[in-house]
């Protein structure tokens, strides 16, 4: 299966990488900072350097893959939660949801 993973350097995105790398799959990740997903993500070929809540080049590596996981989005567990911190975890999530959207929507072949 060809997968591409936003957020796949965060705690549950290292160990579904390496999980979906053991079975074999190709995995695709979208990361803020390519040198340093390279680092922590061995086995993975495929880094795509990006902003997940902007648009940009990195959306056309939605094309042709078989399906996306989306995990990108401020951490949860990262600070307090203020009110200006919350309304950060929310629109990350809302942004880079429309803009994988968008990628979808610009693709040849779209993810199952």
């Amino acid at each position: 299966m060809r997968l591409f993973i936003t957020g796949a350097t965060g705690l549950l995105g290292r160990r579904l990488v390496a999980d979906r790398l053991a079975r074999g799959d190709e995995v695709g990740v979208l990361s803020r900072d390519a040198a340093r997903a390279r680092k922590r993500l061995p086995g993975v070929l495929d880094v795509v350097e990006g902003e997940p809540g902007h648009p940009g080049p990195w959306q056309q590596a939605i094309d042709g893959r078989d399906a996306v996981i989306h995990l990108a989005g401020a951490g949860i567990a990262d600070r307090r939660w203020t009110p200006a911190y919350k309304r950060l975890l929310v629109s990350s999530r809302i942004d880079s949801s429309h803009q994988l959207v968008e990628a979808f929507r610009q693709s040849d072949v779209r993810p199952r």
